[in-house]
Formats: structure tokens, sequence, C-alpha cells
């Protein structure tokens, strides 16, 4: 479903509460895109919504949390997600090893490079993770890269060396409610403007985008430093009548 957005919803606050009052989510929308040192302005998903509770993800994604850290995370529906925030994804992992003597669920052998290893159940588990939307290649000097690889093409994952490990061996789904997309429009005089639109399902169902996540941490961190998850959402060349919105869905 795609539906033009209100310039009255154009308030991110506004937008919360326009949602809640219409059914089959109608059009809502931040008032701009992200403006973030690093983060392109044309990239597409640059902003999307998260409404459902992790119980309810999970019943609809048939998975399980991570970690107690993961279960017992608050959450607030959050109608304008950001880049560089953290986010929800579904991976099908091993599920990992607590350390002894740690409620936290802190994974065992922190210091291993290698959560392969750290994680070493036989049996892969879908679940529920937390991560920070922007990729960070685990050869990266520092995090700040991250916020320059919020989006991935599909059709170069398998040759970009940012992509190219997660592409192999961690795929992932980000549970959205829907995303915004601005199309390029003029008014009545030809003066150049961006119409705000809200992509969603009909039926209420979460979107699955697919994405890619890595795990990185500084070179210079001590062995009890926990490893930064983070992700990407992938994009692919628009289709019917999201070609008419922007040339990437």
């Amino acid at each position: 479903s795609i539906r033009r957005a209100s310039r009255r919803a154009m308030n991110p606050l506004a937008a919360k509460y326009v949602s809640r009052s219409r059914a089959n989510c109608r059009a809502q929308t931040p008032n701009r895109q992200p403006d973030r040192p690093g983060v392109p302005s044309k990239g597409m998903c640059g902003r999307y919504v998260s409404t459902k509770s992790s119980a309810d993800l999970l019943d609809e994604f048939d998975a399980e949390y991570s970690t107690d850290r993961v279960r017992e995370a608050a959450y607030e529906p959050d109608f304008n997600v950001a880049p560089t925030t953290t986010i929800r994804l579904i991976v099908n992992r091993p599920l990992r090893t607590p350390k002894a003597d740690q409620p936290d669920g802190s994974a065992a052998s922190a210091g291993s490079r290698d959560p392969d290893r750290r994680e070493s159940s036989a049996v892969l588990a879908r679940q529920l993770r937390l991560a920070y939307w922007g990729l960070v290649p685990s050869w990266a000097k520092d995090r700040s890269i991250g916020a320059k690889l919020i989006n991935a093409r599909a059709e170069s994952l398998a040759d970009k060396p940012a992509f190219r490990k997660g592409f192999a061996k961690r795929r992932c789904l980000i549970p959205a409610a829907g995303w915004y997309e601005w199309q390029r429009t003029s008014d009545s005089v030809g003066k150049p403007l961006k119409q705000p639109f809200y992509v969603t399902s009909t039926d209420q169902r979460s979107l699955a985008l697919a994405g890619l996540y890595e795990f990185w941490k500084p070179k210079d961190a001590g062995p009890e430093t926990e490893l930064l998850l983070s992700a990407t959402i992938i994009t692919v060349a628009a289709q019917g009548q999201l070609a008419e919105l922007h040339e990437r869905m």
C-alpha cells in the first residue's frame, strides 16, 4: 500500500497520533530525510516505522530472544526509525552461550574476534537481536563508517568489500511496519518539492526487509569488550508503482 502523506502530518510527533487513528497504516512522515553527516539523503531506505512489541515480532517470525538482555530491553513504538540508532533484527544463528555467573547473557570468550567460535551451540535458532543501524565491517578502523552504510545495493553485494562477508554468511530480516519515501516533484510555479509517501502492507503484517549484519570491535579493545552488532538494509531497483516514487526500493 502506498499512501500520500498529508502535509499536516509532517511532524514526527503528529505522525504517531495520525497512525493510531487510521486503519491499514495510512500515510505519515517525518519532516525530512536524514541529514546527519555521512548519511546519504538519496538512499532508500532512510527512515522506517517499527511499532510492534518484541513479543509480537517473536510470534510473527517464529523466533526467540537471543539473550535475557534483549528480552528485558525496553521498547517503545518508533514512527521515525533513523540511521545510527538501535534497531531489531531476526537472524538464524546458534544461541549465545552465557558466561558463568553473568546474568546479563554476555557471550562466552568475549575476547575472541570470531563470533562464530563464541556461539558454540550446535543448533541454529531463529532469534531476535538488537543492532546498530549502519554496517560496520570487521576491518573498519572505527564505527563511524556505519553512517555511510545504512543501505546496500543488491546488485553489488558480492563485490563490495564492506558487504561481501555478510552476503556470504550473515543475512538477516529487519521487521518494519512500513517505510517513508520522498518523491521529487514541483509546485504549480515549478518550485522543486519532495512529496512524502508511506509504503506499508495492507493487512498490517510486518514487512521483512532484507539485510546483512556484521560484528565489530576496536583493534585495541580489551578481551572483555563486547562486540558491536550492526546491520544494513538491502535495496533493489524499484518496480511497479514504487518506481514512480524512487529508483530504489
